[in-house]
């Protein structure tokens, strides 16, 4: 699929929320979110936005998308910490060339809990304020991080390759 030139509050390209989608082998470009003040966090997720859901996200290649706030390429987001865990696999896609205008993660935004797989991708050239590439961050989130290039992202204020900060809960 060629999914493009789209605008919306969030998920420009495509937004799964409380879902389980299967995204593979699209062609995710030039897509935009703008901010407002919907049911979660507007501005969030140029290309992909991942809310609530589990999801797998294969050999789909994202670029030029631009988000408001959080996560130019893609966005992951659980608020609903107390009956839900997201269970995600991001592998093998090529992230390049997304921005985000006031907030983190160019390329990637990871956020909330749950288990998230990041493999065999190519991060690059991708802009935000801070975390240019890939922002990992959350309450109780494991991530399997391997195999992945991050090169040349781009956050005049912050990390520009990958920007982790876990908060760890009582248990």
């Amino acid at each position: 699929n060629l999914i493009f030139d789209n605008a919306a509050q969030y998920g420009g390209g495509i937004d799964a929320d409380e879902s389980n989608p299967l995204i593979i082998n699209n062609h995710i470009f030039g897509n935009r979110v703008t901010d407002s003040h919907l049911r979660h966090l507007a501005g969030d997720g140029g290309g992909i936005s991942i809310f609530n859901s589990s999801a797998e996200i294969y050999n789909n290649t994202i670029h030029h998308n631009a988000a408001q706030r959080r996560g130019g390429g893609i966005v992951t987001q659980d608020e609903d910490i107390e009956t839900h865990s997201m269970e995600i696999v991001i592998a093998n896609n090529l992230i390049y060339a997304n921005s985000v205008i006031e907030q983190n993660g160019g390329g990637l935004c990871l956020r909330e809990r749950g288990t998230i797989v990041v493999r065999g991708n190519t991060v690059v050239a991708n802009v935000a304020p801070t975390a240019g590439g890939i922002l990992m961050s959350g309450d109780l989130l494991e991530i399997d991080f391997l195999n992945n290039i991050v090169w040349e992202n781009i956050a005049p204020t912050a990390p520009e390759g990958i920007t982790s900060a876990f908060v760890v809960a009582d248990v």
